[in-house]
């Protein structure tokens, strides 16, 4: 059934990009402000006891409402309700879309939109410098793809619907501080540090994808530089360099962005093919 609740929310995602406005989290820096009011001032001061209470509130709802689907309606309940977290999980916004509008002819009006959708990808503000606003975007796609598909993918097989919108929230709560709406810079480093640890695993799955769908030899090598300075390497930064030796890129290279698009696009049928050829052996044995 994790693959039936995989292929349909990647369907919906593709068929359906009108209902991606239901999965924003806009509401979130408001939740973080009430739900700060609430809390003791020990807690506020204490990061890890601040992470835990924002978690922990949507994760047993999430845990209740699965509990309670299956109950009332069996296991089409449970599919329905399985397939409907992950798909709100994706994203939130579509990564080929965003590129479409921004980078190609007919996209953003507006020197405003078009810096919102940069900020977006990176994270972070662009850089000042032109010329290297379309490197920095390439590179991002590379661990955007990561942040909103594949790390979503494994943690909902891992753990379930659970463990994809724990990994949603906190990809979100980054997010939102790297853009100002969500006041605490220990907060915003703590949300990072779990980042980190949320996507050790993901990072290396997509990585092997990147590796699968593009030179092998040459993200392999990479990998394996990555490897001598482990612990000095951020899933990002290891993400970045696997992708750029599935492209062979140079830093002077053009036509970049399209590059690392094209190398989703295949990594993404990599895994998905893989998660079928794995419930089909699962369904044969």
């Amino acid at each position: 059934m994790t693959f039936l609740c995989i292929l349909s929310a990647v369907l919906l995602d593709r068929m359906l990009p009108g209902l991606q406005r239901y999965r924003q989290f806009d509401w979130l820096a408001d939740y973080h402000q009430r739900l700060s009011a609430l809390l003791p001032a020990n807690w506020q001061a204490d990061d890890a006891r601040m992470m835990l209470a924002l978690l922990l509130p949507p994760a047993l709802l999430v845990l209740l409402l699965a509990s309670l689907m299956q109950a009332l309606f069996g296991l089409s309940g449970s599919f329905l309700f399985a397939s409907l977290m992950l798909y709100l999980s994706l994203g939130p916004k579509d990564i080929s879309r965003q590129i479409e509008t921004c980078w190609h002819p007919d996209g953003l009006q507006t020197a405003g939109e078009h810096h919102k959708v940069q900020q977006e990808l990176l994270m972070d503000e662009p850089p000042v410098n032109e010329q290297q606003i379309e490197p920095a975007i390439a590179d991002a796609l590379l661990w955007q793809a990561n942040n909103r598909f594949f790390a979503p993918l494994l943690w909902f097989v891992l753990l379930g619907p659970l463990g994809a919108v724990i990994y949603r929230l906190v990809n979100e709560q980054v997010m939102a501080a790297s853009q100002g709406r969500l006041h605490g810079l220990a907060l915003r480093k703590t949300s990072l540090r779990l980042l980190d640890i949320l996507d050790w695993l993901p990072a290396r799955l997509s990585g092997l994808c990147y590796a699968l769908a593009g030179s092998l030899e040459d993200a392999l090598s990479a990998w394996r530089d990555s490897l001598q300075n482990e612990r000095q390497r951020s899933p990002r930064q290891l993400l970045t360099a696997i992708g750029r030796g599935a492209l062979k890129l140079d830093d002077d290279e053009s036509n970049r962005i399209d590059n690392s698009m094209t190398l989703l696009w295949r990594a993404g049928f990599f895994l998905l093919s893989g998660l079928g050829l794995l419930a089909l052996i699962m369904v044969l044995a």
